[in-house]
């Protein structure tokens, strides 16, 4: 288990028979010992190579060496030394058109075939179980959890969001959370690119009696601007389904319209070790399968437009949300509108 991680580290799996002996000692030296190896260390284990040890010789000599002893760091995080991601986060008026009308198209099929699972990504939501009444109430009883971990992030950080203040969700769905920040704010404007999810959440809403929720379809950036004025902007598992030229436009739309001192609490996927986006390259290669889509935006570009919008961080930390640990990067962000933004 040990040696697989270190190569996957050395991200050299499939390309070790064609690597020289010095080739392969160097990337080891840099995923262990984080540095270029020194010309002794470099000529011995070049030299064992050729004499016919394998790898699993070269990487047990150099986590046995003292020097990985001592600077081998308290937690090891396997991204750390990874490379930049090369991400088109932009995009022309023509080209985001073109994005948002096929997002809205996957997820308006999801939502005609499979609502509940296309929020919750579990087999149990599957729609064909989910035909029982006591089936639809557990689903909706996840997002009181949500609710309670946006109060305590609040909580902790001596953040104040009173009874009277309005709550922007991006991506509402059929409306699992919704039903629960109906109970903690004024007024929610609650908005989806589909509307099968929509229609399932205004029936769910109105069955319950509640009537402070505002449904929106998002076809494009006009209509996330219902979002000016709202205290906070809240969008959780959503934005990382939409290239990363839309989740920018989303947040700058979110930024832009937070009343000053209000606040956003959102998760994005951050990083991928093997991820890359061009709106060229996303035609021929992902869009033509009308799947359900990963996507992530590298935290400088979340944190340098927060910045263009006198948004700051609060909190920020690693979440976990979309598994996958070792190659992939989920982020939760609190961030707060200065009170001096015009």
């Amino acid at each position: 288990m040990m040696f697989r991680s270190l190569l996957e580290k050395l991200q050299v799996r499939h390309d070790l028979l064609t690597m020289q002996p010095e080739e392969l000692v160097t990337a080891a030296y840099k995923a262990l010992l984080r540095r270029e190896p020194d010309p002794g260390g470099l000529k011995a284990c070049s030299d064992g190579i050729r004499a016919g040890h394998d790898l699993e010789w070269l990487l047990g000599t150099l986590i046995r060496s003292e020097e990985f002893a001592l600077n081998r760091p308290p937690n090891d995080f396997p991204l750390d030394a990874a490379p930049p991601m090369d991400v088109q986060a932009n995009a022309t008026t023509q080209e985001l058109r073109a994005l948002w009308d096929h997002i809205g198209l996957v997820w308006t099929n999801f939502g005609a075939t499979d609502p509940y699972w296309s929020v919750l990504t579990n087999d149990r939501w599957r729609a064909k179980n989910m035909t029982e009444e006591e089936a639809i109430e557990s689903f909706y009883a996840t997002g009181q959890s949500d609710l309670l971990r946006l109060e305590a992030w609040l909580r902790r950080n001596s953040l104040e969001l009173n009874a009277d203040a309005v709550c922007g969700e991006y991506g509402c769905g059929v409306g699992r959370l919704t039903q629960w920040l109906s109970t903690r704010f004024r007024r929610v404007v609650a908005l989806d690119i589909s509307e099968p999810h929509l229609k399932a959440a205004r029936e769910r809403l109105c069955r319950r009696g509640i009537d402070n929720v505002d449904f929106i379809l998002v076809r494009g950036d006009e209509d996330l601007r219902v979002l000016d004025g709202v205290s906070l902007f809240y969008s959780m598992i959503v934005l990382q389904h939409n290239p990363p030229p839309i989740m920018t436009e989303i947040l700058a739309r979110a930024f832009a319209g937070l009343s000053d001192g209000g606040c956003c609490f959102f998760q994005i996927p951050t990083y991928s070790a093997s991820y890359s986006f061009s709106v060229k390259s996303y035609w021929t290669e992902l869009a033509a399968k009308k799947e359900m889509e990963m996507h992530f935006l590298p935290q400088k570009n979340v944190l340098e437009l927060a910045r263009q919008h006198e948004v700051f961080p609060v909190e920020i930390q690693p979440d976990g949300a979309i598994g996958n640990q070792r190659r992939w990067i989920s982020t939760t962000f609190l961030m707060r509108k200065s009170t001096r933004a015009k």
